[in-house]
């Protein structure tokens, strides 16, 4: 996943750097969009959750509305499950503990070309509400560890990724996005990583 994340900040500097050499389109049309994406997800902070948990998967789906050329308003929700890590640590052996946190966001997505250029990096970034799941964890006699919780709180996500033209109406796009979400009774705000592949559908 680093690697991924690696290459893809790599070739968005590279990309940016030739913006202003590129064809700004000023006639390209404002169009609204739906997203679809699956993906990578890698648990950062607290501590626990990054021992406690392994890295899992994601899907979500979203929808664009066409602010101007640059700009879209995205309105997204993304599920992410994040399997315990039982092969070793305070869980050897247990079952259970998936953590799944669903996301509903608000986003702004603003592009740094206009989208009917072949590559378009750009940023996200949003806000809103964040549902967190843990499943209860027992162990090998079927005693419970740790009982199932439900908690829901503020999230926010800041991203960076591109889009690859395939036609004036569909493009795929390649997306690394940093998740908060903030804690529940004093204890500590979750930290995540999605790194995702996607399909965007102009309208």
């Amino acid at each position: 996943m680093t690697f991924f994340r690696n290459c893809l900040m790599s070739a968005l500097v590279l990309l940016i750097s030739q913006a202003v050499w590129a064809d700004t389109a000023p006639d390209a049309p404002v169009r609204d969009s739906i997203f679809v994406n699956i993906g990578g997800t890698t648990p950062f902070d607290p501590s626990g959750f990054a021992s406690n948990q392994t890295v899992g998967y994601n899907a979500g789906v979203g929808f664009g509305f066409g602010l101007s050329k640059l700009f879209q308003l995205v309105l997204d929700a993304n599920a992410d499950n994040f399997p315990l890590n039982n092969n070793g640590g305070a869980y050897n052996g247990d079952s259970g503990g998936n953590v799944r946190i669903g996301t509903f966001l608000a986003n702004i997505r603003f592009r740094f070309l206009a989208e009917d250029n072949p590559v378009v990096p750009y940023l996200i970034a949003g806000m809103g509400a964040a549902t967190v799941n843990q499943d209860a964890i027992t162990n090998g006699g079927g005693a419970v560890v740790s009982p199932a919780s439900t908690t829901t709180n503020f999230a926010g996500r800041l991203g960076i990724g591109m889009d690859i033209r395939l036609s004036e109406m569909t493009a795929l796009f390649v997306e690394s996005n940093g998740y908060g979400i903030a804690s529940s009774n004093g204890s500590a705000n979750i930290r995540y990583n999605s790194f995702r592949l996607g399909a965007k559908f102009n309208l």
